[in-house]
């Protein structure tokens, strides 16, 4: 009859259910065992092993050589103090000589002693007594055995032992599950029960070693299948020990809605609570068992695994955010293999992390990687993009810049650009080489393209014209994508390129903005040149000179090769703008005026010479250009003019026939005069092989077309 309809132990909160009385008793007719109440029993099972142990002792003769041996003494000390000291697996030869039981006494040990029912083995269970209940269990399973292969195929027979097969599986079942909740609670609670975790271990280690190999039986009636064979409950406390673990990890709280640093708190309990349940595990519970369990390792194993199952399947969904991503990623890659977690010293050397396999699969690892790079992205867009905020607003405030900045080189915009990336790369790099090589080229591209957007608004804003403030931001920018580049250079990948290029598409989109600007700045003023207000007054000059002179005081702090390229861009200007207006035949002079302009060409040429060695130009070639022009207007004679036109020639082999007739026009010369001019030009032309100038001047300098008027007859 099946046992069913148990009440729960009073012993342990989540025990199994147990069998009620009423089962049992009936049970315990069929088994044949006295169980009648107000009847006392004659003796316990206790007392039945110890007086078979007595008459043991007798039959060898070691009853009064010891008084420590005495009969009184050993049934004391097996009554009152086994449950009061740790059993021990690993006992020596000796005691187990001692308490050897001869096997001819052994032959008939459970016909001498009274089998238990089976309330009363289920009562042992309630109490806890395992060591006694497990015996006393096992005894009937002997006794079933014995009497169903004793059995003559009687079918009533078959059916009582049938039943009698069931409540021992009950029994054990019952016996086992008090086992699993001794097992749990010795982790779950702060205390543990030494006496009962022992003599758990006790039944689990006698039930591996004790199978009644009763293959035949099983195979005979399925009913039996379990009767006389191993239960596996090694297997099964070692399913109990990750049973337990995997509760004591999921009843961790995630509370995100409650608290924004949710995921450090959830992280930090995890491993505050994993490192003390290792700790206890290591100090506590591994004593209590045989080194062949492996306690340490199956238990670190177990939290491996159920940390594994918890944070794939309940916090990795939730990180979104790129600071939750690096929190997680940083937990996960650093400090659970650290000294503060596995490689904790107080674990060591139970604990081997080298025996564990990553703590996220491949795949999921993949996935977080890659939303990490995504949300690393957006978050190096969000730093760049407010940077550009708050240059815009300086810009629109007209906040001038101290010149301490721009001595010393320390530009704020590079320095928050180059120590937020430098931050996000090195703490990529902290959780791996590929991440840390994904952050570098993610920072690359959007730097490069922070450049491009910079330059963009600085121009548009800049419209207006030159002033202090934009020349104090141009070089601050330009010199600070200069120094940025620097870092693009680090490595070949496509994204440094590209962000490499950007810069430098950024610092000549600025650059070539400068000189639009000072072009519209200076336009007016050249164009007063050459004519007949500025032979007699020098205003238009004097206002070049000074916007030039304006460039020095700010540009001087360019850093190179930009430094030396605005010198030389502004040396070239100024010299290309004052030639174009010679070009442009606005004055014809005649030979009072002569003299004058020569000396004032030639006094404004040297002006404009030590502006460009002033700002630090490097154009050797450009500081006789307009000295020649000056030289030529104030000759008279034709050998004269015709050899400074040669060394024009050769210093500017760009030169043409029309700047040469510009010239002419603008001495004054007649047009006979020129006509033979312009004949000893070609022939210099013609012995001169033709080569393609070094250097390009007058080739970019414009002149207006010649109209002849054709005479009427």
């Amino acid at each position: 009859m099946a046992m069913q309809n148990f009440p729960t132990s009073p012993h342990a909160e989540g025990s199994p259910a147990q069998p009620d009385d009423s089962s049992l008793l009936l049970e315990s007719e069929q088994w044949g065992t006295p169980n009648k109440k107000g009847i006392q029993k004659k003796s316990s099972f206790l007392e039945t092993v110890g007086n078979i142990k007595k008459s043991i002792r007798r039959s060898r003769g070691q009853s009064a050589r010891d008084d420590n041996s005495s009969p009184e003494k050993i049934e004391t000390a097996e009554g009152s103090k086994s449950f009061k000291k740790k059993i021990s697996f690993r006992s020596s030869k000796k005691s187990e000589t001692e308490n050897k039981i001869p096997e001819d006494s052994t032959a008939d040990f459970t016909t001498k002693r009274e089998l238990l029912s089976v309330m009363e083995i289920n009562d042992l269970i309630k109490g806890c007594h395992l060591k006694e209940a497990f015996d006393s269990t096992r005894a009937l399973e002997e006794k079933l055995l014995e009497e169903y292969k004793a059995n003559n195929n009687n079918e009533k027979n078959i059916k009582s032992l049938t039943m009698r097969a069931k409540d021992v599986n009950i029994l054990y079942k019952n016996l086992f599950a008090e086992i699993q909740s001794i097992v749990k609670r010795s982790l779950h609670e702060e205390d543990i029960d030494e006496q009962s975790l022992v003599s758990a271990i006790y039944i689990i280690k006698e039930e591996e070693e004790g199978d009644l190999k009763n293959q035949q039986v099983a195979e005979e009636n399925p009913d039996f299948s379990q009767i006389g064979q191993r239960r596996q409950w090694k297997q099964l406390w070692k399913d109990t020990v990750k049973e337990t673990v995997t509760e004591r990890v999921g009843a961790l709280p995630v509370n995100e809605a409650d608290n924004t640093l949710w995921l450090a708190n959830h992280l930090e309990s995890l491993k505050t609570q994993t490192v003390q349940d290792l700790i206890k595990v290591k100090s506590f519970l591994k004593p209590l068992y045989p080194e062949d369990y492996d306690v340490c390792g199956i238990y670190i194993r177990c939290f491996h695994n159920a940390l594994s199952c918890h944070l794939q399947k309940t916090v990795v969904p939730k990180c979104k955010q790129y600071s939750q991503l690096y929190s997680f990623l940083n937990w996960v890659l650093n400090t659970y293999r650290s000294d503060d977690f596995i490689d904790n010293p107080e674990l060591q050397p139970e604990v081997n992390n080298a025996n564990l396999h990553s703590l996220l699969d491949s795949e999921c690892l993949s996935e977080l990687k890659n939303k990490y790079n995504k949300e690393l992205q957006e978050t190096i867009k969000q730093y760049m993009s407010n940077i550009l905020t708050l240059e815009i607003e300086k810009w629109n405030k007209e906040t001038e810049i101290d010149e301490e900045i721009l001595k010393t080189n320390c530009l704020p915009i590079y320095i928050d650009i180059e120590e937020m990336t430098g931050r996000h790369v090195r703490e990529s790099a902290k959780l791996s080489e590929d991440l840390e090589t994904s952050a570098f080229h993610t920072c690359m591209k959007e730097l490069g393209n922070f450049a491009l957007s910079l330059q963009e608004e600085f121009t548009q804003w800049s419209e207006v014209g030159i002033t202090s403030l934009f020349l104090q931001n141009l070089v601050i920018y330009i010199n600070s994508f200069i120094k940025l580049r620097q870092s693009t250079m680090q490595s070949d990948a496509e994204a440094c390129k590209k962000a490499e290029d950007r810069l430098t598409k950024a610092i000549k989109h600025l650059t070539k903005h400068f000189f639009s600007l000072f072009s519209k700045e200076t336009q007016p003023h050249f164009q007063k040149l050459i004519t007949k207000q500025w032979i007699r007054k020098d205003t238009a000059f004097k206002a070049i000179v000074k916007s030039a002179e304006n460039l020095h005081k700010n540009l001087n702090y360019l850093a190179q090769p930009s430094h030396k390229e605005f010198a030389n861009g502004i040396h070239r200007h100024l010299v290309k703008e004052y030639l174009t207006q010679v070009m442009k035949r606005k004055l014809r002079l005649n030979h009072l005026k002569r003299k004058k302009a020569s000396d004032k060409m030639s006094q404004e040429s040297e002006a404009l010479n030590i502006i460009a060695e002033t700002l630090g130009s490097d154009q050797d070639w450009l500081f006789p250009a307009i000295q020649y022009i000056s030289d030529i207007i104030g000759l008279r004679k034709k050998e004269d003019i015709l050899e400074k036109i040669e060394i024009v020639f050769k210093t500017y082999p760009d030169c043409g026939e029309e700047h040469i007739l510009a010239i002419l026009y603008l001495h004054g010369m007649r047009r006979s005069k020129n006509l033979s001019v312009l004949h000893f030009f070609r022939g210099l032309q013609l012995k001169e092989p033709q080569k393609p100038p070094q250097h390009r001047l007058f080739a970019e300098i414009e002149c207006p077309t010649q109209v002849f008027c054709m005479p009427l007859f």
